[in-house]
């Protein structure tokens, strides 16, 4: 792990930025597949979730790809309670609870061949 002698980023987000970096990594190598073409489903709207969903962005996922969820779920457009932090990632999608996007998300990708 690399030092900062003066940073304005938590040292939870560091360390869990960097474990997503490495775990995301080798899960690409696995299946085989470019960072253009996945779809990712970010549990948490905090300063955590956010910053791992800033950085997955800076490594190549696309924005419209990435649904964000917080405890009152997906960050859409017709929400009125979100930060000036969390609107970058708001989407359009009917997926509007946790459940319904990942199960939208591990179907498309063939994680699950049929409904459950």
């Amino acid at each position: 792990m690399w030092k900062l002698k003066y940073s304005s980023l938590p040292r939870k987000f560091i360390q869990h930025s960097s474990c997503c970096n490495r775990g995301f990594a080798d899960a690409l190598d696995l299946v085989d597949k470019r960072i253009e073409e996945i779809r990712i489903v970010v549990c948490g709207a905090g300063t955590v979730g956010i910053g791992c969903a800033r950085l997955l962005i800076q490594l190549g996922v696309k924005s419209e790809n990435l649904l964000m969820y917080d405890i009152n779920g997906l960050l859409h457009q017709d929400r009125d309670d979100l930060s000036e932090y969390q609107r970058p990632f708001v989407v359009k999608s009917s997926a509007l609870t946790l459940d319904k996007g990942l199960r939208v998300r591990m179907y498309s990708s063939e994680l699950l061949r049929e409904e459950f």
